[in-house]
Order: structure tokens, then sequence, then C-alpha cells
């Protein structure tokens, strides 16, 4: 035999409190996605990290050939054999291609590849994995 668990088995006035407290909580919530539309609030991330121009994190961004960190990889026993993809371009990485290293995560892209995620686009993160770029 399962027992089921209804409201008649609490007393009225829990359910009363219940119920209360939910319709509190709706109200509470509507209330703030009202006032979220006027009252702008700054991002902790947004008040650490100030914004640099593209020029500034292309400097700081060190460019190298693609061997060097296919080779790096491979010693570590990453990666065998699996062919290395710019996804920005979606095309192969050659090891004799100069790609730009990015310092918190260690993904590589194309340098000219980057250089346009950089420019046009005017991101600060990895185009793969979305982490700061610095």
């Amino acid at each position: 035999m399962a027992f089921a668990f209804y409201y008649p088995s609490l007393p009225r006035a829990y359910i009363l409190l219940l119920e209360l407290v939910g319709i509190l909580r709706f109200s509470i919530f509507m209330c703030s996605r009202f006032l979220g539309n006027y009252i702008s609030i700054p991002r902790r991330h947004e008040e650490e990290t100030p914004s640099r121009s593209p020029a500034s994190i292309k400097e700081s961004l060190s460019v190298i050939l693609f061997g060097s960190i296919a080779q790096r990889r491979r010693f570590h026993g990453e990666e065998k054999n699996s062919e290395y993809l710019c996804v920005i371009c979606m095309s192969c990485l050659e090891p004799d291609h100069e790609i730009r290293e990015l310092s918190n995560c260690c993904h590589g892209f194309h340098l000219t590849c980057m250089d346009v995620w950089l420019d046009e686009e005017g991101h600060s993160t990895c185009p793969l994995c979305r982490s700061s770029l610095l």
C-alpha cells in the first residue's frame, strides 16, 4: 500500500500560510522583473575588468606557430590523432600557421581570424569557451 500526500491531511491554517507565501513570492518576482527594466545594476565582472581596446588585447596575446602547440599537446598525451580546427573560420590548423594563443584557456586561433574577431566583432572573450581573453 502506497502512502499519498494530499492537502486535506495538513491543517487548514498551514495551507493558507503556504498560499500566502506563494502569493508574496510571486508579487516580489513581478515587482523585481518590472523594476529590472528601469534600474541598471552594474554586474560584478564588469566592475573588475575594465574594457580594453582591441589593439591592447592583441599586443598582450602571444603569436606562435601552431606546430609548437601541437607538439606540446602530443607530449602531454592530449588529442593524439585528431585534426585541430580554428572555430572562427572552421578550417584546419597546420603546423606552419601563425596563431594567437590565449593566456587564460590556452586555445589557439589563426592570427588573422582572431584579429577579425577582436576588431569587427568587438569581443573580449574566447570564441570557443567564452572565458576572458586576459
